[in-house]
């Protein structure tokens, strides 16, 4: 059987930051976050990584209180090392932040830029990832 004290020391620091500043910060065991390569998982003792943080769900389960924990990122990057993961994205949106028909209306005019835009223009490959981010949100609030 497992020492509290080994117990404490196998969960891993999370910090989720944007350049605005620290959105959240935790302990668990893992991490599952989107990356540009697709999905990941972070466990305790975890090699050193850094990485380009995608749009997505970022989940983990809190060390202390067993609360589950779900925002959405876009954009970034991540790291861990020294047993802490350190994520600074662009945007963390968190439940309690959404405006869900805030969100309807700007669906619309992304969808409405990517049906008549040119596919290849700056204005175009922006409105896909706010789509994205919107699409995630969904996800989200809908869980």
């Amino acid at each position: 059987m497992a020492s509290v004290a080994g117990e404490q020391s196998a969960a891993f620091a999370v910090e989720l930051l944007t350049p605005l500043g620290k959105v959240l910060e935790s302990r668990t065991f893992e991490v599952k976050l989107p990356t540009v390569d697709g999905q990941i998982g972070i466990l305790t003792r975890h090699i050193p990584y850094i990485g380009l943080v995608g749009t997505g769900l970022i989940e983990f389960v809190t060390h202390d209180t067993n609360e589950v924990v779900r925002a959405v990122v876009a954009g970034g990057f991540c790291s861990f090392s020294g047993n802490t993961l350190t994520v600074l994205a662009d945007h963390v949106d968190l439940p309690e932040d959404v405006d869900a028909d805030s969100y309807a209306e700007q669906r619309e005019t992304l969808q409405a830029i990517i049906a008549k835009g040119n596919q290849d223009t700056h204005e175009v490959q922006r409105a896909r990832e706010d789509l994205a981010r919107i699409e995630a949100i969904d996800r989200l609030i809908s869980h």
